[in-house]
């Protein structure tokens, strides 16, 4: 059997998973001829493994069969095991010299001991001289103190030899921990070739532990918006994708399924009736049978389910808006479980700039762009927001349908000043309006447009609105608009011209009975 080289070459990754293809050449001679393709991951879903052929050969069958490698880290495990066994060796040694040195010490302490407890008799009896106890003596305290030290000394070495065993013990065991036992899937070809050649063989299959996640980049200015879509790409297949044809696509590997409705039933509860407590019986009486367990009442819960390479990519929209990018030049992606940044494309989308201001919250006016989306989807995903060269922020933007307007780069607006303020407020006493209070009020909306171009502007404020009948809000509402606000929120749309100011008045009055509290305080 003939074993084939056949290097990863193309790689199309979509939003979970990705389709890896392998390609390879084999000189053959005609006739029938085996081949096997070697080593692909055992992320591969082995139902999904396709093989095709381009020469004058015909494939009539493969296999896919799996099997186990052992893999072992760079370090020697034998070379640290021999090492450790020489030091549990060595410090067996010293702890007997330190036995030993202990015992000895021992030993001239009670020979000491024992002397000085004769001495005394020989003493008496004119046996014994006193020089001969100084010189016992001090030829004890020497040999003491100098198997003291000898013992110190051998702890000392002890303690190291122990220090680099438990240093060599754990380096052991993590050595352990890193073997590990991994699966492979081998592809066995069966060819029928029709006459000696270079035949070139193609294995694709479709694999799990990637994907890619979208980021963008937008920069908002008046005469235009550019977006920039970057691939965050995540490998941890155990195959490294080396100077590959890189695809990124917005579809999914998942299955999706088209769910039919179930009727929805509602029922009308009905408790069920208490249950009788029977009074006890005495110890003597026969003892009644167990009631039958009232079954627990289930509930239905529902869960929910569970720097930068500027390659700019050739984009194509397919059915139903799915949208893939190929990358024009070779990329790699190394197995490593992080995330590595690819631009897909930088597109100028159409946008107007707009202005809004809510009188009541906001002391400056912002602008904002209104953008019109191209023809490629914008997945969900982080966005960092710049205005010109400035950077203004980052945000998450949802689902963008192509061609769909969504709105971005708020920022506040320096070239247009607006200003809101209470002209005039009167306050009616008790008693004039038959036993009623009531306010008036009116106020002067200005904005002000400095920008060289013309500007559009929402303007909203904001009345009070009652929900009581002992509180009325009166509003000559069509002296401004063409409809009846609704919960007294106030709305202009306003174009203004360079350096032209636009005013706004408006007045309202509040009427309520007397003795009534308001949630909430009046101006």
């Amino acid at each position: 059997m003939n074993s084939i080289q056949a290097n990863i070459s193309k790689v199309t990754v979509f939003r979970n998973g990705a389709r890896i293809t392998r390609t390879g050449e084999i000189s053959a001679d005609k006739g029938p001829v085996k081949v096997i393709i070697e080593g692909i991951t055992e992320y591969a879903e082995k139902d999904s493994v396709r093989v095709t052929s381009s020469g004058p050969v015909m494939i009539t069958s493969f296999d896919v069969r799996t099997r186990s490698i052992l893999k072992k880290p760079k370090e020697d495990r034998e070379s640290l095991v021999k090492e450790l066994d020489n030091l549990r060796l060595k410090a067996k040694e010293i702890k007997g010299q330190i036995e030993i040195e202990q015992e000895r010490q021992s030993r001239m302490i009670f020979a000491s001991e024992s002397f000085a407890g004769m001495f005394g008799v020989g003493f008496a009896a004119g046996e014994s001289e006193i020089s001969r106890v100084d010189e016992l003596d001090s030829t004890t305290e020497r040999l003491l103190i100098e198997t003291a030290d000898r013992i110190i000394a051998l702890k000392k070495e002890l303690k190291e030899i122990e220090d680099r065993i438990k240093i060599i013990e754990e380096n052991v065991q993590e050595f352990e921990s890193e073997i590990k036992v991994n699966e492979v899937h081998d592809v066995e070809v069966t060819l029928d070739v029709k006459e000696g050649a270079k035949i070139s063989l193609e294995i694709s299959y479709q694999v799990n532990g990637c994907r890619w996640n979208p980021s963008y980049d937008i920069e908002v200015s008046d005469k235009g918006t550019k977006l920039r879509r970057i691939a965050m790409i995540f490998n941890d297949t155990r195959e490294s994708w080396n100077n590959v044809k890189l695809v990124v696509s917005t579809s999914s590997s998942n299955t999706v399924e088209a769910i039919e409705p179930t009727p929805f039933f509602i029922r009308e509860y009905i408790p069920r009736p208490p249950r009788r407590i029977k009074a006890k019986r005495a110890k003597h009486a026969e003892e009644a049978p167990p009631s039958p367990a009232i079954p627990a009442v289930m509930t239905e819960v529902e869960y929910e389910p569970e720097p930068m390479e500027e390659l700019f990519a050739d984009v194509e929209e397919s059915l139903g808006g799915i949208a893939t990018y190929e990358i024009p030049k070779p990329v790699t992606i190394p197995d490593d479980g992080e995330e590595h940044p690819v631009t897909l494309i930088e597109e100028e989308l159409n946008s107007k700039t707009l202005h809004y201001w809510y009188t009541d919250e906001m002391p400056d006016v912002v602008a904002y762009n209104q953008i019109e989306n191209g023809s490629v989807v914008i997945l969900p995903g982080p966005m960092k927001v710049f205005a010109g060269e400035e950077f203004i922020g980052e945000t998450h933007i949802e689902m963008v349908s192509p061609r769909e307007s969504f709105k971005a780069g708020v920022r506040t607006a320096y070239d247009v000043k607006a200003k809101k303020e209470l002209i005039e407020k009167i306050v009616e006493k008790a008693g004039l309006t038959r036993g009623k209070m009531r306010r008036k009020y009116r106020y002067r909306l200005t904005v002000e447009n400095f920008a060289r171009e013309v500007i559009s502007i929402e303007v909203n404020d904001r009345i009070p609105h009652s929900e009581s009948e002992k509180i009325s809000v009166k509003f000559d509402w069509q002296k401004h608009f063409k409809e009846k606000p609704k919960l007294g929120i106030l709305k202009w749309q306003l174009e203004i011209q360079p350096s032209e100011k636009k005013i706004i008045e408006y007045e309202f009055e509040v009427e309520w009975e007397r003795g009534v509290n308001f949630t909430v305080p009046l101006p």
